[in-house]
């Protein structure tokens, strides 16, 4: 009788074997490099595969991983086992992958790349890029300013105004000549030690440069001959007023505010003219003990007068308030495509999720060139095109049951929004959707769920 017991047993454990290897499922795939630069030889890679279904105010799950110790010259390969039990068919699943050394993260693939569902594959191609370095570009007298144009695709020449501060710091005004759009961006910069690119770190959109001399510069990677891509030293530093979307933290003590930009961490005071006054209803309204920082976000302008230490800051148009938030999350800005945008605001309308339905929101997919949004209602879809800072997105689908409620025409406004976008810019981990007037059509906000 124990004999046929313990033949049962082993029966039994057989086929509870054979079941658990029938759920694992793999997905598999190959990491590569965006960014060219040194791999330690205790270099180790982590690619990861992660739930992010669950909500964006959750921490996504990890459903399996792998770590590849001196992994070698790329291309790697990576091979994750996961239960497939766990899978739905409606569920978001990603990859994320870095390469670190000595527990310094070097390199990190931008974005999330959705894999497993919704017609994504179980096999994908990761790109690693190169995190900034914090090395000084010792063949610059600083600080500078540096002009000159650059032949462009469709315009007749994009104009460069760059000022390069000492502290790493930069501000950079950038003219489409026959398009009647300018751009103007801050933020930091390094050079890397082995290409001896000097990068301007603005997001999705950092441009390299090639330092040719102390007084001369190359634009990297881009289109038009070599020297015609050349901007040259002024004979004075030229700092200029940016006018762009702001996000920092905004602090009262003795009835003043002040408020430190996050992308350059320096700290400017806030004129008491434009749109202040929503500004400072929203720090109240906010419950902040007088004293504490809050993060906050506008469109605003810099008034720089001589020097990097000198100016103030003015709120031409309040954003909003986020707090908790950190400047060490908003100093990095996020990615274009591959992030989660959670819609904030379509025009002039607050947008908020509703009860038992999904999150308003729009995401940018790398490679395919797709798109994905809604409101909360019909699963929106469309392909989008990116060129040379202007964006636009094409053949929107969706099937269109009717939304109850205000969600039908908040989805007719996501619609338009989506038609008349032509630009983009991001600041810190926000997103604002520009039309052809360069007014605001959208505003999003980056969520990380794990």
């Amino acid at each position: 009788m124990l004999r046929a017991f313990g033949v049962l047993g082993t029966v039994l454990a057989l086929v509870l074997a054979q079941a658990s290897c029938a759920a694992e499922a793999h997905v598999t795939g190959t990491v590569a490099f965006r960014d060219i630069g040194p791999v330690p030889e205790d270099a180790v890679l982590r690619v990861l595969l992660a739930d992010v279904s669950r909500g964006a105010n959750e921490t996504a799950r990890t459903l399996g991983e792998v770590s590849l110790a001196r992994p070698g010259g790329p291309p790697y390969r990576f091979d994750i086992g996961y239960d497939a039990t766990e899978i739905r068919p409606q569920g978001t699943y990603v990859l994320r992958a870095e390469l670190t050394s000595g527990g310094r993260v070097l390199y990190r693939s931008r974005g999330l790349l959705p894999v497993l569902t919704k017609g994504a594959p179980s096999r994908a191609t990761l790109w690693l890029a190169l995190l900034p370095t914090a090395e000084d570009a010792v063949r610059l007298r600083l600080p500078a300013s540096f002009t000159g144009t650059v032949p462009c695709k469709d315009c007749r020449n994009v104009r460069y105004w760059l000022t390069l501060w000492p502290d790493r710091v930069f501000q950079l005004r950038r003219l489409w000549e026959g398009k009647d759009m300018q751009r103007d961006s801050i933020g930091r910069w390094s050079v890397d030690p082995v290409t001896g690119l000097l990068t301007l770190h603005c997001g999705e959109d950092d441009l390299a440069f090639e330092v040719l001399a102390p007084d001369r510069l190359r634009l990297a990677r881009s289109a038009g001959r070599p020297e015609d891509r050349i901007l040259t030293a002024t004979p004075a530093v030229e700092p200029f007023d940016p006018r762009l979307a702001l996000r920092g933290l905004v602090t009262w003590a003795d009835d003043r505010a002040s408020f430190v930009e996050c992308m350059t961490g320096r700290r400017y005071p806030v004129l008491e003219d434009g749109d202040y006054e929503s500004l400072e209803h929203a720090y109240l309204a906010a419950g902040v003990e007088p004293g504490l920082p809050l993060m906050t976000s506008f469109d605003g302008e810099i008034l720089q007068d001589a020097g990097p230490e000198s100016g103030a800051v003015r709120v031409n148009r309040f954003v909003g308030v986020w707090p908790g938030e950190t400047c060490e999350r908003a100093s990095s800005p996020a990615t274009l495509r591959n992030t989660y945008w959670r819609i904030l605001r379509l025009g002039e309308t607050e947008v908020a999720a509703s009860p038992n339905r999904r999150e308003p929101s729009l995401i940018l997919r790398e490679g395919e060139r797709r798109f994905s949004a809604t409101v909360g209602c019909n699963p929106l879809a469309g392909r989008f095109t990116l060129d040379d800072g202007h964006l636009r997105f094409k053949e929107v689908k969706g099937p269109r049951l009717d939304c109850p409620g205000s969600l039908g025409a908040l989805e007719d406004q996501l619609l338009d929004a989506l038609g008349a976008t032509v630009a983009w810019r991001i600041t810190g981990q926000s997103l604002a959707l520009v039309d052809a007037n360069g007014q605001q059509v959208a505003l999003l906000q980056a969520v990380y769920l794990y």
